[in-house]
């Protein structure tokens, strides 16, 4: 098989991917792991001089995607799509941005789901059950597979950061909403099934909870900095704060499990990421700063112990935080955990190949212009990340917001390590 996997964030993404790429190269197929957002206009080229017969996504819901996918699948008519699904939990709210809503997204493509919850989420809203197959996060292998890969020492040499404290980890969520806060986004949104109503309560929380944590941070005791270290991870594709103080380690780098296994607590707004601390054994909890309204809450998540301020760790023992965190939510969402969910995608992805039904549904096209455009935007972004400009003018705006993704940019050398 000739295959090209797409990735969205590489903190997300990139170990699992590139896991799934060495177990697909051991059975002598051809993968290319390449940037949606990045690099079309090369996996493009890659499908003119090879007949590439299978497409791996992180999403694919609507014409939009399919407008991105086009170029590549009209090299080869008998080419299949496989949609990794690399979001599975939502609110009740948030979920309409989940499932596919086109005919091509819905039953032109193939479907994996982490587990049974959101199989049958994906055909009560009308996938054919024949498309879908559980088997399980490739990512959540991690925290089988990376227990012992990367040690604290390691981390605290190269990020300066003081082993002696214990270490909380505080994945964020919050921030998309107010990057992409225009006009073409919301309607995009809206078209898959999403609220004018949520967008602008979504926009107006992710503010007042932003504000909430900064103004904590700011009059934090030092009693608290002296005890703990603070690792910030910003949420993938953003770039909300470029310093949160000299006490607070702003850390994109890595995949999240790297730093879930060398934490002592784990904390989130809202965060899925607690799913994967919770599967590692991490004391859990949430905090806010401000209120949601019900059906924004995310499914899973609210049912983890919460914290009314960061600061009330303070007052809390060892032991009373250990106490409250052994919950184990992580099942009914996330499927099996058993560090084989890379070999039952590819397991899926052969019989596909073998055994696959040819398309009957139209796929929207991207024009013409539509694909100069694109090379255009990713000629320009090289240069401006070559240059180190986009760091100074913010010039791609949305590659600027976004370039903790692209992969060839110094930021994201980390990369290489997990290269073969």
């Amino acid at each position: 098989m000739k295959i090209i996997i797409f990735y969205e964030h590489l903190t997300r993404e990139w170990n699992a991917i590139q896991g799934l790429k060495e177990i697909f190269e051991k059975k002598n197929c051809k993968v290319w792991t390449l940037s949606i957002i990045f690099e079309r206009s090369k996996a493009k080229l890659i499908a003119n001089i090879n007949k590439i017969d299978i497409i791996i996504v992180p999403w694919f819901v609507d014409k939009v995607h399919e407008e991105i996918l086009y170029p590549i699948i009209s090299t080869n008519p008998k080419i299949q799509v496989i949609n990794l699904h690399h979001e599975q939990i939502g609110s009740k709210e948030s979920q309409h941005f989940l499932i596919p809503q086109s005919d091509y997204a819905r039953n032109g493509v193939y479907h994996f789901a982490w587990g049974e919850y959101f199989k049958d989420l994906l055909i009560a809203n009308g996938i054919d059950p024949n498309k879908v197959f559980v088997t399980g996060n490739i990512r959540n292998d991690e925290s089988i597979e990376r227990t012992t890969k990367t040690s604290k020492e390691e981390l605290a040499r190269i990020y300066q950061l003081d082993i002696t404290k214990k270490w909380i980890l505080f994945a964020e969520n919050r921030g998309w909403i107010l990057q992409h806060n225009n006009e073409d986004t919301f309607k995009e949104l809206i078209k898959r099934g999403g609220s004018r109503e949520y967008l602008d309560n979504s926009v107006l929380y992710n503010k007042r909870s932003l504000d909430g944590f900064k103004s904590e941070i700011s009059t934090m005791p030092h009693e608290f900095f002296d005890k703990y270290e603070f690792i910030y991870r910003p949420h993938p594709g953003t770039r909300l704060f470029d310093t949160l103080g000299k006490s607070v380690k702003i850390i994109a780098d890595r995949s999240i499990y790297d730093w879930i296994n060398v934490c002592d607590i784990f904390l989130t707004c809202e965060s899925t990421s607690i799913f994967e601390a919770d599967m590692c054994g991490k004391p859990c909890f949430t905090v806010d700063w401000t209120d949601k309204y019900p059906d924004a809450i995310m499914n899973g998540v609210c049912d983890y112990p919460a914290l009314n301020s960061i600061s009330e760790l303070l007052q809390m023992t060892d032991e009373e935080i250990t106490k409250k965190c052994s919950l184990h939510m992580y099942e009914r969402y996330c499927g099996k955990v058993d560090g084989k969910s890379k070999n039952r995608v590819v397991a899926a992805t052969y019989n596909i190949f073998k055994n696959g039904t040819a398309h009957i549904y139209p796929i929207a096209k991207l024009s013409i212009k539509g694909q100069i455009r694109q090379l255009i935007y990713e000629a320009i972004t090289w240069l401006f990340v070559k240059t180190t400009l986009i760091y100074k003018v913010h010039f791609p705006k949305s590659a600027y917001g976004e370039s903790r993704d692209i992969p060839y940019a110094k930021e994201n050398r980390w990369i290489k390590e997990h290269t073969k």
